[in-house]
C-alpha cells in the first residue's frame, strides 16, 4: 500500500511546524535522490530542513526529527552523525513497537530499514565492524518478525564480522554509493502523527 494514501487520524491538530518538516523532508529527500539535475538542489534543501528542526524543542525525540537530521548529515558527507541518527530512528521505533503504543505507520521493517542505512554509512566510512553489527541487528529484527531482509547481499560482500580487520580507507574513493530503497522513500508521506512520535509520546 502505498503510505502517501493512508489517511491521518484526527485525534490531534498537530502545530503546523511538523506539517512543513515533512513537506521539507520529501522535498529534500526527492531531490537528493531524484533526478541528478536536481540533485544540487539538496544542499539547500538540507539547510532549510535544518532551520525548520532547530525551530522545535525536541525534534531528536521524534522519529521525523531523526530523519530529517539523519537526511542533513547524510548530504553534508558526515556519514557517521547520520548513522548516529539512523540508528537513533530505529531505536525510538522498537520502542514503541516494543511497549504496543499504536503505531499505524511504522513496522518492524521500518527499524530493520534504518539499521540497514546505518551499514551503508558506516560502510562508508570504512567501518567494516560497525557496518556488520547494524546488518546483523537488521537480520536478527527480520527473523524475528517474518519479514525478508534485504541486506543479505550486502552483508555477504562485507563478511564475516570476526574475520575483518578493515585497513583505513579514504572515503571519498570507491565507496557504496547511498541508496535508498522505496520504503525509505515514503517511509514518513502521510504519516501524521506517527512521524512525531518519540521517547516522550
Amino acid at each position: 500500500m502505498d503510505n502517501s494514501r493512508k489517511m491521518r487520524t484526527p485525534t490531534r491538530q498537530r502545530p503546523k511546524i511538523w506539517d512543513q518538516i515533512e513537506r521539507q523532508y520529501l522535498d529534500t529527500l526527492a531531490a537528493a535522490y531524484g533526478r541528478p539535475k536536481d540533485r544540487p538542489k539538496s544542499k539547500q534543501g538540507a539547510a532549510r530542513l535544518a532551520a525548520l528542526l532547530g525551530r522545535v524543542d525536541d525534534s531528536q525525540g521524534s522519529i521525523l526529527g531523526q530523519d530529517g537530521l539523519a537526511l542533513i548529515a547524510e548530504i553534508r558527507g558526515d556519514f557517521g552523525a547520520s548513522a548516529g541518527h539512523r540508528l537513533e530512528g530505529a531505536k525510538l521505533i522498537s520502542q514503541l513497537l516494543s511497549t504496543g503504543y499504536p503505531l499505524d505507520d511504522y513496522g518492524w521493517d521500518d527499524v530493520a530499514e534504518r539499521l540497514t542505512l546505518a551499514a551503508i554509512e558506516y560502510d562508508q566510512l570504512g567501518d567494516t565492524g560497525e557496518a556488520i553489527k547494524c546488518l546483523r541487528r537488521a537480520e536478527v529484527t527480520c527473523l524475528q518478525h517474518g519479514l525478508p531482509f534485504d541486506g543479505k547481499q550486502l552483508l555477504d560482500e562485507l563478511g564475516d564480522a570476526a574475520d575483518v580487520k578493515a585497513p583505513a580507507v579514504d572515503s571519498s574513493k570507491g565507496k557504496r554509493p547511498l541508496r535508498p530503497t522505496p520504503r525509505l522513500l515514503a517511509s514518513n508521506k502521510g504519516k501524521g502523527e506517527d512521524s512525531r512520535r518519540g521517547r516522550h509520546s
